[in-house]
C-alpha cells in the first residue's frame, strides 16, 4: 500500500489544559479535558496511553478507537483531540516504538500506520495473532518484545476461583470469630486458623490457556523475561495472616503458576499491594522459585512499613537490624 484515502474525520476538537506549575519535581501532572460530547457519539473509556518523539499522545479507548492528543507540550491551554483509528476489537493496551504504532486487542497485536501523513491510519496491519483460546472468553495474556526484554502479560483474576468455594471449609473460622459475615470473606487475622484447609486441588489462578501460553512463551529464545500480573502470589506482610484478593491463594493453583513461570527463569512484577516488596518465592521449599518486585502505589490508606512477625533466621553478617 503506497498512499492513503481521504480523511473520514476531520473535526479537530480543541479541550482545556492546566499544566502543572514549573518546577523541578520529577513527577508532574499535567490535566486536559477529555472530548465525552464528541461528534462520533464515541465513548472514551480509554485502556492505554503511549507517545510519539513529537509529543503527541496515542489513546485506546475499549470500544476500538485510537485518539491522537496534539499540544500536550506547548503553553496555550489547550490541546486538540483527533480521532486516529477505529474499528479495533477491543484494544486494552497501545505502544509506540520508533514511532510505530500498536494495539493489543482480543485477536490480535496490530501495527496501525497513516499512509499519507493526513493525521489518520490508512493502514491496520496483523503483527501476531497466535494467542490462545480468543474465540470465546478473552484471558487477556499476551507477550510483548521491548528493547531486548520479552514480557508476559497476565490477568490474572480472570479465572481464579472464588472464596465462596471453600465456603464450608470456612465454619470452623466463622465459630471462632462468633458471627458468619459473609462481607468480611476477603481476609483473615486468626493466627490459629490452618489456612491450608481452604485449599483443593480442583480450585484454579490462573486459566488452562494462560499456563499454556507461559509454557510457550518460555521456550522463545528471549534471554531477559518478565512476568506483569496484578498480585503478588503470595501475602507477605504482617497486616493480616491472609488475604484471598492476593495470589497466595488458592495455594494450588498458584504452586501451577509459580512451578511454570520458574521454568521460564522469568522475574515477577506486580502492583496492587500498596506499597513495595521484594520477595523470592517458594513452592516446596524457601526460596525454590522466582523473585518478585511489587511496585509501591501512589496513593493508599495502607500503613507504609511493616515489621514481619517472625523475626529472620538467615540474617546475613552487615544488613541491617
Amino acid at each position: 500500500m503506497t498512499r492513503g484515502e481521504r480523511p473520514q474525520w476531520n473535526e479537530r476538537i480543541t479541550q482545556s489544559m492546566i499544566p502543572s506549575p514549573p518546577n523541578e519535581r520529577a513527577y508532574v501532572v499535567d490535566m486536559f479535558q477529555v472530548p465525552f460530547d464528541n461528534p462520533y457519539k464515541a465513548m472514551m473509556f480509554f485502556t492505554g496511553i503511549d507517545f510519539i518523539s513529537n509529543g503527541d499522545a496515542i489513546l485506546s479507548t475499549l470500544m476500538g478507537d485510537l485518539w491522537k492528543v496534539s499540544g500536550l507540550e506547548g503553553d496555550a491551554g489547550e490541546v486538540v483531540w483527533k480521532r486516529f483509528a477505529v474499528g479495533l476489537n477491543l484494544p486494552i493496551g497501545v505502544k509506540v516504538i520508533e514511532d510505530r504504532i500498536y494495539a493489543i486487542g482480543r485477536e490480535q497485536l496490530s501495527r496501525i500506520t497513516d499512509v499519507d501523513g493526513d493525521g489518520e491510519a490508512d493502514y491496520y496491519e496483523n503483527g501476531a495473532n497466535d494467542f490462545f483460546g480468543f474465540k470465546t472468553a478473552a484471558p487477556h495474556t499476551y507477550g510483548l518484545d521491548v528493547g531486548g526484554v520479552s514480557f508476559a502479560l497476565i490477568n490474572d483474576r480472570k479465572f481464579k476461583s472464588t472464596p465462596g468455594d471453600v465456603i464450608d471449609a470456612m465454619e470452623p473460622l466463622f465459630e471462632k470469630r462468633g458471627e458468619r459475615r459473609l462481607e468480611k470473606l476477603d481476609t483473615i487475622n486468626e493466627r490459629d486458623f490452618d489456612t491450608s484447609a481452604l485449599d483443593r486441588e480442583d480450585l484454579t489462578l490462573w486459566g488452562e490457556r494462560q499456563l499454556d501460553f507461559l509454557k510457550e512463551w518460555g521456550r522463545s529464545p528471549t534471554k531477559l523475561r518478565a512476568v506483569l500480573s496484578q498480585s503478588v502470589y503470595c501475602q507477605p506482610h504482617h497486616l493480616m495472616v491472609a488475604d484471598f484478593d492476593s495470589n497466595g491463594w488458592p495455594q494450588s493453583g498458584r504452586k501451577r503458576a509459580l512451578e511454570v513461570i520458574r521454568e521460564t527463569g522469568a522475574v515477577m512484577i506486580h502492583g496492587d499491594l500498596h506499597f513495595a516488596t521484594l520477595v523470592q518465592q517458594g513452592i516446596d521449599e524457601w526460596e525454590d522459585a522466582g523473585w518478585s518486585f511489587t511496585l509501591p502505589a501512589v496513593s493508599t490508606a495502607t500503613h507504609r512499613a511493616w515489621r514481619p512477625v517472625v523475626e529472620p533466621e538467615n540474617q546475613r553478617p552487615g544488613m541491617p537490624d
